[in-house]
């Protein structure tokens, strides 16, 4: 009580000291919130809030803090204001910028309908964009480079603005600007009062955070709203067509229309579906999480941050942590699809399942096919981030933010995801930025918990230590581990045999996914010849001999058969269709079969005669796969790896599997010629992921019984010695020249050699081989063709001798080649030869010269389609040189410009005739 209240002849006399105030008749200090001058008097100051019975304080937290306006306790709220810390309207008005409530007008509910209308449109917009690119003959994921920056740029900004929504929401004393930026921030992102949504419905806190979750299953449902108008379009298509000729359908035969629509757009919906949550996968999951932070205030009570007129883990905040638990499994169904989806990926690849990639690209599209399940990484990250908002302080807050940031940093400069590099020097500044912004808040802070911080800094201290002792730990456990084979398989083989056949064996053996180890391939792996055999002694788990004819003419893979031998490996013999086994008298007589064996091989390996006679009567006995004879297939090498790995023997089967739907671009090589074939099947599974990726095409091996479909864009023709005497590949030719496809050539022989110059004498040559398969017509088509082709600059793959490194390179060339053709189709028509006869029309002139004009429509209409920079660059040097430099021999025009030349263009000097009018021409159309 007052010092000088005694002898007071009033109560009025009476009261409590200052920063007193008086309860139940006592005096107690007054706490955080109340201006106590004395007495009686004690106030509420502005930013807190208090019933009038009993006094409690509360922290009014958030920008929206001068909606405690203070005073007397029970009527500290502003203008229009009620609820726990003044966080509601009262029925009927809605929020003002003073922090009170205004009465609403006629024009605030057309906020809310303006929203409503950008959402239908950005949903709808966004399905109609999807179904027309799913809807496309050439389908295409991935959009030009041009346009795949601006996807790129669009997805890091909205993924930026995400991540500082929820730095805005931590613990942290920001200052003007930056508090003024993130006020903005929140403010069109994360509060719904400037929708005016209170004018139609009273905003309790849960009603607030139901609304939220309601946007995003509104959205949610607009996709499916279109997906339901695209359904019945196609319905109303089948109905048309159905009932043309007055059909009628049963009940059946409608439900199978139905599911028929439904599958059709199927992919659609889910890649609508799935882009939207994956790009604002950090806002859903803070909304979701936004129930769970709660905020101290001075009287100890827990309310919500977001929510701050509910108290933590009352009936009411229960509800909302119900409803958000029920949200966020199905977000983690969500991640755990993805996660699904990835690791199907490759196989998904693999049998080219294009209504899978259609409706999951939103995966992949954005990544390089190394990367290719980048999302997932992504999609923690943006876990990580929205879960730091439940941290106590902001000293544990900023560290978690700069432990993610920090390896996603590390990581995204180690990988490279984006498909663009700039995309990835972008994502990273931007990382590093959020980071030092971070750092430069806890500047800011005037009370910190001190203690809290050292031990932070010393567990960062002592993790940092830590990596030395933990590397000299995991090479000491290297070294003392039980030690096993390096390599699982060494494929023992004659290299200019089946050098194709085992590069295409040891990525099948890789792709299986029970290959723990590695798979030795002399091109890949060995880099010292005097370390083979203890490669094969020491190293190796299994020996697979792939026995083609001439393999024991080969001394080096007779001594890795007697290695194996000597040192008891398990050995497995793969029977190609020209191998023979040795017999008695080519045992016997080995020195006369094998050069040099006893200088080369035996003086210094200290292998006698007899250890290889022995050997070779040892490999007769040995455990046999045959494979069967005819065109290699995929199928054929799949099964193979299955009776490897399982330890089967007898004869390789298979199924024959025809091309999937929607391949367009084929392969073609020799069919007698079983490592031409090889070679087009490994070059198809080393192009594909580029390709798939890319989302452009889907390669496959033409097979004898197929013929290339309607959908052929791109016909790559591996090219062999011997390659123009197959008559299916020929007349596959011919028929690339009717779908107007591209066809380059690939050369998968060292030695090879290209056909003449000349087109007469490669008809010639055509004709002297295939003068019963083809007519001459025929002929002449082909010879156009087989020239035209080689006019492309032929890309080198050659699996025998080449390692993966090489081969990869090719690829990437092959891959590059392909990104730079938008256009794929009417290539053929582009290529062919300027001397194949057409039938022609001549046009007389006033100086006497006659032209063709169907000719030269013809080459105006294909230089001009066929016209890019980027073609102009590629073909300069020797070709530019060709073209500009007369060949020997030429006749010469009167301006010194050689005659009938293919890279000019005729000038069409026609007279022109009288002008005609409007009316003359529209009539004259309508006659024709």
């Amino acid at each position: 009580w007052l010092d000088n209240a005694d002898g007071a002849d009033s109560e009025d006399a009476c009261g409590c000291k200052k920063d007193t105030h008086e309860v139940d008749g006592e005096c107690k200090k007054c706490t955080e919130g109340m201006t106590c001058p004395g007495k009686v008097l004690m106030t509420i100051k502005p930013g807190y809030y208090t019933e009038k019975d009993p006094i409690s304080i509360f922290k009014c937290i958030g920008e929206d803090n001068m909606r405690c306006a203070g005073g007397v306790p029970g009527a500290t709220c502003a203008e229009g204001r009620e609820g726990l810390v003044c966080s509601a309207c009262k029925n009927g008005l809605t929020p003002d910028s003073g922090g009170g409530c205004r009465k609403c007008k006629t024009t605030d509910p057309l906020i809310l309908a303006s929203v409503c209308l950008g959402m239908i449109c950005v949903t709808g917009g966004t399905y109609v964009k999807i179904a027309r690119r799913h809807n496309k003959s050439s389908w295409s994921w991935r959009p030009s480079r041009g346009l795949l920056l601006a996807v790129l740029a669009v997805s890091l900004l909205l993924n930026t603005v995400q991540q500082l929504l929820v730095i805005g929401f931590l613990k942290a004393t920001w200052a003007d600007p930056l508090e003024g930026f993130f006020r903005s921030l929140a403010l069109i992102f994360a509060d719904l009062d400037w929708l005016r949504i209170g004018c139609m419905v009273y905003l309790s806190s849960l009603n607030r955070f139901l609304s939220r979750l309601f946007a995003l299953v509104a959205i949610a449902f607009g996709i499916v709203f279109f997906h339901m108008i695209a359904v019945c379009r196609s319905l109303c298509r089948m109905r048309g067509s159905g009932n043309r000729y007055g059909e009628r359908r049963n009940c059946r035969e409608w439900l199978g229309e139905i599911a028929k629509a439904f599958t059709q757009h199927q992919p659609t919906l889910v890649n609508a579906l799935g882009t939207l949550a994956s790009t604002f996968f950090v806002a859903i999951v803070s909304t979701v999480l936004a129930p769970l932070q709660c905020n101290q205030h001075p009287n100890g009570e827990w309310s919500g941050n977001l929510y701050q007129g509910v108290l933590c883990w009352d009936q009411e905040h229960f509800a909302m942590v119900g409803v958000g638990t029920l949200a966020l499994a199905i977000l983690c169904a969500f991640f755990a699809k993805c996660v699904l989806v990835v690791r199907s990926f490759p196989a998904r690849v693999r049998d080219q399942d294009v209504q899978f990639l259609k409706a999951w690209s939103f995966v992949f599209m954005r990544y390089t096919p190394q990367a290719y399940g980048f999302l997932l990484f992504h999609m923690f990250r943006g876990f990580c981030i929205s879960v730091v908002p439940l941290f106590p302080n902001y000293v544990a807050q900023s560290l978690m933010v700069q432990i993610v940031l920090v390896v996603s940093q590390t990581t995204t400069l180690l990988y490279r995801p984006w498909s663009a590099m700039l995309a990835n020097v972008v994502d990273s500044i931007l990382i590093a930025s959020i980071v030092l912004l971070v750092t430069l808040a806890g500047l800011f802070e005037e009370e910190v918990d001190t203690l809290f911080v050292a031990w932070c800094a010393l567990g960062v201290l002592t993790f940092a230590l830590s990596c030395i002792p933990a590397m000299m730990l995991v090479g000491v456990y290297q070294s003392c581990r039980n030690k096993t084979k390096r390599f699982q398989f060494f494929l023992c083989h004659h290299k200019a045999g089946v050098g194709a056949f085992v590069r295409l064996l040891k990525m099948r053996l890789v792709a299986s996914g029970r290959v723990r180890n590695e798979v030795f391939v002399d091109a890949d792996n060995l880099s010292n010849l005097n370390c083979l055999f203890d490669t094969v002694a020491n190293e190796t788990g299994t020996l697979v001999i792939v026995a083609s004819h001439g393999i024991f003419q080969r001394l080096w893979c007779i001594g890795e058969m007697n290695t194996a031998k000597a040192q008891g490996i398990p050995t497995v013999v793969v029977a190609m269709p020209d191998f023979n086994e040795p017999s008695d008298d080519f045992i016997e007589h080995l020195e006369d079969h094998v050069q040099d064996l006893e200088s080369v091989y035996c003086g210094s390996s200290g292998i006698t005669l007899e250890d290889l006679k022995e050997t070779l009567r040892w490999v007769r006995l040995l455990p046999r796969i045959d494979m069967p004879k005819g065109t290699l297939s995929l199928e054929h090498v799949d099964n193979l790896v299955k009776h490897i790995i399982c330890g089967k023997t007898g004869r390789v089967n298979s199924e024959y599997e025809p091309a999937k739907p929607g391949c367009s671009l084929f392969m073609l090589a020799n069919r007698s010629n079983s490592e031409a074939v090889a070679t087009g099947l490994v070059l198809q599974a080393m192009l594909l992921p580029h390709l798939i990726s890319a989302g452009r095409l889907f390669p496959h091996m033409l097979r004898t019984q197929e013929r290339l479909p309607s959908t052929a864009k791109v016909v790559m023709v591996l090219c062999s010695n011997g390659f123009l005497a197959d008559d299916f590949l020929l007349s596959q030719l011919l028929n690339a020249k009717k779908l107007h496809a591209w066809v380059f050539p690939v050369v998968c022989e060292e030695a090879f050699h290209f056909p003449p110059q000349e087109e007469d004498q490669i008809y010639n040559d055509l004709k002297a081989a295939h003068d019963v398969s083809f007519s001459e017509v025929q002929l002449k088509e082909i010879a156009g063709c087989v020239w035209s082709m080689f006019r492309e600059i032929a890309v080198t793959f050659v699996p025998h001798h080449s390692t993966d490194s090489v081969l990869q390179a090719s690829v990437q060339d092959l891959a590059r080649r392909f990104a730079g053709r938008r256009d794929l189709s009417g290539k053929m028509s582009m290529k062919k030869s300027m001397t194949e006869s057409e039938p022609r029309t001549t046009v007389s002139t006033e100086a006497g010269m006659t032209h063709t004009r169907t000719d030269l429509r013809q080459q105006l209409r294909v230089q001009w389609s066929q016209f890019s920079f980027t073609t102009l660059l590629s073909r300069s040097g020797s070709r530019l040189a060709t073209a500009l430099t007369p060949e020997q021999g030429a006749e010469l025009d009167e301006e010194g410009q050689p005659k009938d030349s293919v890279y000019s263009v005729p000038v069409q000097q026609v007279r022109r005739g009288p002008r005609q009018s409007l009316s003359a021409q529209r009539s004259r159309k309508r006659t024709r």
